[in-house]
């Protein structure tokens, strides 16, 4: 499968997120979460081949330890991205779709 660059971009986002938040942070950098190949060969692996979040470790390699702790959000990711809600169907997934989207909003009114 072709890899799927909004997805490698989600995941990348999340996982700075994760870094951020994370109590090992001082001694664990962001790529120990998972590093930009994983990330890459995520995107390429067919969603069929993804059913549950353990899955995700077995195709990576990655420890019981490691899938405890990361499978189960970055496997959200990709399932919401494989399954976007019924209203986000009919758009293309692209990050600048995405991005255009945000921007084309109003503010909020103040009264």
């Amino acid at each position: 499968m072709k890899q799927r660059v909004p997805l490698q971009i989600l995941i990348k986002s999340w996982r700075t997120e994760a870094h951020k938040t994370d109590p090992l942070r001082v001694i664990r950098r962001a790529s120990w979460i998972i590093d930009d190949a994983k990330v890459k060969e995520l995107s390429a692996i067919l969603p069929t081949r993804i059913r549950i979040p353990s899955d995700i470790a077995d195709l990576l390699g990655e420890t019981d330890e490691w899938s405890s702790e990361w499978s189960q959000q970055i496997f959200d990711i990709i399932h919401q991205y494989d399954n976007p809600p019924a209203i986000l169907r009919s758009a293309p997934r692209t990050v600048s779709n995405t991005r255009s989207v945000v921007r084309d909003e109003p503010p909020p009114q103040t009264h």
